[in-house]
């Protein structure tokens, strides 16, 4: 039986890092960065205790390109506090290497359809399970009046008039016959 994860976050340990060349025909440059999977974070309750999960390595693979290298940059400073403004210190064979070894991090999984095939597509994470700060209240009313998805404003018609309810104590009309 094959071992599977399921999509959402996890807590990783890194055991090897490389920069590597992409298997499509233009050989983009990659950062490859492989984690052992330690538990799966319980998007209920994230600050728990980790949920089982399989014991096995992963890698992340970051290309970089012209559009990409900033980001790639600035998650690794973000998540690993990486000091280098270069990627040659991302090479584990550099003199000056940065050691990611045993490090830990927030890993995401979702899954991707590539080549007719579905396939586990692994990427850094923030700490929140589904990342970024949570909005509050007036700040979702917020953005909903910008796109114009308000709840409509209430119209200016006049609002109808209460049809009159018969009080017992009324005295009939002229036209009602008194009872006898």
């Amino acid at each position: 039986m094959t071992l599977t994860f399921e999509p959402g976050q996890y807590r990783g340990r890194v055991t090897r890092w490389a920069l590597v060349k992409a298997k499509n025909e233009k050989k983009t440059p990659q950062f490859a960065l492989t984690f052992l999977a330690l538990g799966k974070i319980n998007a209920h309750d994230p600050d728990g205790p980790l949920d089982p999960c399989p014991e096995l390595e992963r890698t992340i693979f970051r290309s970089i390109t012209e559009k990409t290298a900033k980001w790639l940059l600035q998650d690794l400073k973000a998540i690993f506090d990486y000091p280098h403004e270069s990627f040659a210190q991302l090479d584990p064979e550099h003199a000056e290497a940065f050691d990611f070894m045993n490090l830990e991090l927030t890993v995401a999984l979702a899954f991707e359809e590539y080549d007719g095939k579905t396939r586990e597509k692994w990427n850094f994470a923030s700490g929140l399970p589904y990342g970024g700060d949570p909005m509050t209240t007036e700040e979702v009313k917020k953005l909903d009046s910008l796109f114009g998805l308000a709840k409509p404003k209430k119209s200016a018609k006049k609002p109808r008039e209460p049809v009159p309810v018969p009080s017992t104590d009324a005295q009939p009309s002229p036209h009602e016959e008194m009872p006898v």
